[in-house]
């Protein structure tokens, strides 16, 4: 092997470790974010316009945490007060493979998941609501999010109004924002363990 060849091989070599040393160190979004929300954030509706509703503790939240496992996107929700009206989650899921809406009653308990304005069969998919810890927890199977490599997730916890309407009532959004429009704050994305 000629000089010229050894010194192109070295620094060939020399390139290569440096792209993969940063490559393997790069940092790399985990399958778990935690997200603290601000507090005294709530919205307060009432059908013709929404503001912010700074005492109101029901259904304001503290704390989302996405886990994205093998199986399941899981989201995890607490608040600083839950009551039987806390009953509606809604989540925007963003995939490589599209928006998914997930809108999970609690009283009385089903999750329904949507993609383009059509219902997705999902059975597996649940959300359960403890009224002593303030927390609420919705379990989407992967499959039914056509196994994402990805999700960046979205959403609200609503407190109905008087007699479960929603045309009055108070909203509290996962990432902040406005309750208005189409626009919905997603988080970054949770990569699958």
């Amino acid at each position: 092997m000629s000089v010229l060849a050894r010194v192109a091989a070295v620094a060939t070599c020399a390139v290569m470790t440096a792209v993969l040393l940063a490559t393997l160190s790069a940092p790399a979004h985990a399958e778990v974010l935690h997200h603290r929300d601000q507090r005294h954030d709530v919205w307060r509706f009432n059908g013709k316009k929404e503001r912010i509703a700074p005492h109101a503790a029901n259904p304001d939240l503290t704390r989302v945490t996405i886990r994205h496992a093998a199986k399941r996107v899981v989201v995890k929700i607490a608040a600083r007060k839950m009551t039987r009206r806390t009953d509606l989650a809604t989540l925007k899921i963003v995939t490589p493979q599209g928006h998914y809406w997930v809108a999970a009653f609690l009283n009385p308990t089903f999750v329904t998941v949507m993609k383009h304005n059509r219902d997705v069969a999902c059975p597996r998919a649940t959300a359960h609501r403890s009224l002593p810890r303030n927390r609420m927890t919705i379990t989407v199977p992967r499959r039914c999010l056509d196994t994402p490599r990805w999700v960046k997730i979205g959403g609200g916890v609503i407190k109905t109004g008087p007699g479960g309407t929603a045309e009055k009532g108070h909203l509290d959004l996962l990432f902040g924002g406005k309750p208005t429009g189409e626009r919905v704050l997603v988080s970054p994305r949770v990569l699958s363990s």
